[in-house]
């Protein structure tokens, strides 16, 4: 395009070949070549989002770029920043990651990280043991959360996987629903008493023992 310039390092912004010749005081010539070709390649990004639960409240977020060698910075929620590739991640929201190549070029994708840290609701219901009960009491485990785990736990070590189980002993009884999706649980109470006394009337003196 015509292109002409007497500085040593010249400032170019087209493509093609351009040709430096040098002249010496006696007239001697020489010249080189130099090629300018286009430099904008553009990485490509795969990103891999994450869900923080209970069991899991940090996520490592994962980035593919072809080609490799791009510098890469992360951003997101409550002013999150990461040079890492595949940072670590402790907050729901969408995170932005921005690659930058040798030349220059960017480019730029976003990935959701989501929050499911639903935890399930729980009830529990004792009851009283009786002579009327010598086999004991059944112990009514509620959730509405659908999928749950139930687990007992109570007097003399007692352990039951059963929603509703059977508890002989007086004393509290411990009720965890657990979600097997997302690790969250929650608690509940029940009450088991006892009312086993013999009670025998005594006609003469009118007196119960």
């Amino acid at each position: 395009n015509g292109f002409i310039s007497q500085d040593e390092d010249a400032i170019v912004s087209d493509l093609g070949m351009y040709t430096l010749t040098a002249t010496s005081l006696n007239g001697c010539v020489n010249s080189a070549n130099a090629f300018v070709t286009l430099g904008n390649d553009v990485p490509e990004i795969t990103l891999v989002g994450a869900t923080l639960t209970c069991t899991e409240p940090s996520a490592t977020l994962q980035a593919t770029l072809d080609p490799v060698g791009f510098s890469v910075s992360w951003t997101g929620p409550n002013g999150f920043t990461s040079t890492d590739e595949d940072p670590l991640v402790t907050e729901p929201g969408i995170y932005t990651l921005t690659a930058t190549s040798v030349n220059g070029c960017t480019t730029s994708d976003n990935v959701d990280v989501i929050l499911d840290q639903d935890v399930p609701n729980a009830s529990a219901t004792g009851g009283t043991l009786t002579c009327l009960t010598p086999n004991g009491i059944q112990l009514d485990g509620e959730s509405s959360t659908p999928g749950v785990n139930f687990s007992w736990t109570g007097p003399n070590n007692f352990t039951s996987g059963d929603e509703d189980p059977i508890a002989t002993l007086p004393g509290t009884y411990i009720l965890t629903v657990s979600n097997p999706t997302n690790g969250c649980s929650e608690t509940a109470d029940a009450s088991v008493g006892e009312d086993v006394e013999v009670r025998v009337w005594d006609s003469n003196s009118n007196v119960r023992y």
